[in-house]
Order: C-alpha cells, then sequence, then structure tokens
C-alpha cells in the first residue's frame, strides 16, 4: 500500500509539473495560458489524495502555488516590471544628479545638471532596449500631412484650458484649507540661465519623448496602443511630481502618445518642442511686462481658441476615435496587472510623494 502510495504522489508530481510546464511554454508564445490546469490536476488525482492528506490543504497548497507560478509568468507583468525599475533607475539618477547640483555653488549651472540628467537617462534607456527596440522602429510610421499635424496641435494646446480649469479648482481647494500646490520655489526671468532655457525648450521635450513615447510606450504597444497611451501618459504625468502638471502632463501624453505611436516620435518630439519653447518660454517673455490682468485675458483667450477648434474637430471625427479605440482595445486585467507591479507601483508612488511635498503652507 506504501509504495501504491508513493507510485500514486510521484505520479501526481510528474503530471503538474508538466502541465506548469505546457503552461509556461504558452506564456512564452504569447499565448494563453491553459486555464484548466488547475482544475484538471485536482479532478484527475488518484484516491489515495484523501486518504493521505484528509482535509486536501496540501492540495490547496500546490493549487496556490501553481497560480503563483502563473502570476509570476504572466508576459504582462514581467514587461510592467520591467518599465517600472527602469523608471525608478532614472528617478534614483536623477536625484543623484540633482545632488551634485545642490552643492555646486555656481549660479549659472541652474539648469545644466537637468539637462545632464534627462538626456543621461534617456540614452542609459535607450541603451538598455536597444536590441528589442531599435531607434528605426520610433521613426518609421505613416507621413504626417501639414492639415494633420495641425489637428494635433489644436488638440494638444486645448488640454490647457482643462488644465486650467482643474488646476484652478484644485488649487483653490488646497487655499481654502492654507496650501498651495504651486511649490515654494519660482523661476523667474531673473534667474532663468541660458542652460535652464535650453532644458525648458529643447532638451527636456527631447529627453522626456524617447523616455515615456520611445522607452515605455513601445514596450507597451506589444499588449495593446489604446492601452500603451493611457500608461504611458499616466507615467510620464506622475514623472512632473506635481499636481498641478501632472493634470496638463497626462492630458497632452495622451496626444503626444497617439502621435508618436502612428506617426513618428520627431513629431511628438516637435509638438512638445513648441509647447515648451514657444508657450512656454517666448509667450511668457513677451507677456511678462505686461499687466496681470491682461495676461490673463490674452493666456485665456489663445486656451479658449485652442480648445474650440480641437473640440470641433474631435466631434467631427468622433466615429474614427471611437473604431480606434474599439479596434485597439486591450482587456482590463492588463492594466490592473500593470498598475499592480512593484516597479510600476513604486515609480507612482514616489511621483505622488513628490506631488505632496511640493504642497506648501501660504505665506
Amino acid at each position: 500500500m506504501t509504495n501504491q502510495k508513493s507510485c500514486g504522489i510521484i505520479t501526481y508530481v510528474v503530471k503538474i509539473y508538466a502541465d506548469m510546464a505546457k503552461s509556461a511554454d504558452a506564456l512564452a508564445s504569447g499565448a494563453s495560458p491553459h486555464k484548466g490546469v488547475e482544475v484538471q490536476v485536482l479532478l484527475s488525482a488518484p484516491k489515495w489524495q484523501t486518504d493521505l492528506f484528509g482535509d486536501q490543504s496540501a492540495f490547496s497548497f500546490i493549487k496556490g502555488g501553481i497560480r503563483l507560478q502563473h502570476f509570476l509568468q504572466n508576459p504582462v507583468r514581467h514587461n510592467a516590471e520591467y518599465i517600472g525599475w527602469c523608471l525608478c533607475f532614472y528617478a534614483v539618477w536623477q536625484r543623484f544628479i540633482f545632488q551634485i547640483e545642490a552643492i555646486t555653488p555656481v549660479d549659472w549651472t541652474l539648469g545644466l545638471f537637468d539637462t545632464i540628467a534627462v538626456l543621461s537617462g534617456a540614452s542609459l534607456l535607450q541603451i538598455a532596449s536597444r536590441k528589442r527596440l531599435p531607434l528605426k522602429r520610433y521613426l518609421s510610421k505613416k507621413a504626417m500631412s501639414g492639415r494633420a499635424f495641425l489637428f494635433f496641435l489644436c488638440v494638444f494646446f486645448s488640454a490647457q484650458l482643462l488644465y486650467s480649469l482643474f488646476g484652478n479648482t484644485l488649487e483653490l481647494i488646497l487655499e481654502l484649507f492654507g496650501f498651495t500646490a504651486m511649490g515654494s520655489g519660482t523661476i523667474t526671468l531673473q534667474n532663468k540661465t541660458i542652460w535652464y532655457f535650453l532644458y525648458t525648450a529643447f532638451f527636456a521635450p527631447l529627453g522626456e519623448e524617447f523616455i515615456y513615447r520611445g522607452f515605455v510606450l513601445h514596450r507597451l504597444e506589444r499588449y495593446g496602443k489604446v492601452y500603451a497611451i493611457i500608461l504611458s501618459a499616466l507615467l510620464f504625468s506622475v514623472m512632473h511630481g506635481n499636481f498641478l502638471q501632472m493634470i496638463f502632463a497626462f492630458l497632452t501624453g495622451l496626444v503626444l502618445g497617439f502621435v508618436a505611436l502612428e506617426y513618428s516620435i520627431l513629431w511628438s518630439i516637435l509638438l512638445h518642442i513648441i509647447n515648451n519653447f514657444l508657450y512656454g518660454e517666448i509667450l511668457y517673455r513677451i507677456l511678462s511686462t505686461a499687466p496681470l490682468f491682461v495676461q490673463d485675458y490674452i493666456y485665456r483667450g489663445i486656451n479658449i481658441a485652442f480648445f474650440a477648434i480641437g473640440a470641433f474637430w474631435l466631434l467631427h471625427r468622433r466615429k474614427d476615435l471611437q473604431s480606434y479605440l474599439h479596434q485597439n482595445h486591450t482587456p482590463k486585467k492588463h492594466y490592473c496587472t500593470t498598475l499592480t507591479a512593484i516597479g510600476i507601483l513604486l515609480f507612482l508612488l514616489w511621483g505622488i510623494y513628490q506631488g505632496v511635498c511640493n504642497i506648501t503652507q501660504l505665506n
């Protein structure tokens, strides 16, 4: 009887690992795992299982082990973990560079270390993924017409009005409790350096696009375009570490992600530069000498105009948008799997922590 039980146990364990291997091969090839592995194994167990284990607690443990292995072998989770830990490395690398800047007493270096951090970080991530994501994959897309670019430009800038509405509402709520999300440090025209101008206008858009619309977006693309666009925009927004900036970054990240995925990363870089250079630097410098109420009216007028044009075009092409969303649909479980990956969670929590730190008391 003992030999019979021993042989039965060995046969049962072999069958478990054989089914686990089949499931692992299916996962590796990109196919769906065999969902009936656990049920099939437990139902086919010989009668000695009850005599030997009684309440079958050991079999519950084995079943849990199989599910754990499937959980760890999930390719969506593996991909998310890789992206998350790479972004965590980039965040740590940034902090290291900024610590060097903090001990540098020279004022003209403002913006220099930011440039070094973003360009070196983007270069390291690209080197790490050069075999799987060659540069030509970011570039070789369909051609962009002038009309299409104008459409995306209007939709992109229409986010300014939504950002103003949500941002002002959030700031108003915080001010009711004596706080502000504007942050304590303010960069003015007087303390801006040439390096800071070059960083905000050109180097930041270049580096951030290669990180979030290059590395992140294209690693997520294999599981769905809409999924990749939404999650890359979310990670891009959290990176800013400021709740007000997160709103605008997420909205514009959706547009930049679509443009980079369907056309080329060069076009998303251009859109990003136009926003930072023309809207963030040139227009700000032109209006800096005007009274505040004049600046407010001009900014609101520009935002409303872009929003009206962008909303009209989106409504006009809503069927194309609905078709795109339907054709590139991703199961909801992939979103849950990605957002519960440890690396992604750490990066999100770090961005939220930075946002909380930027909330300060009003003077």
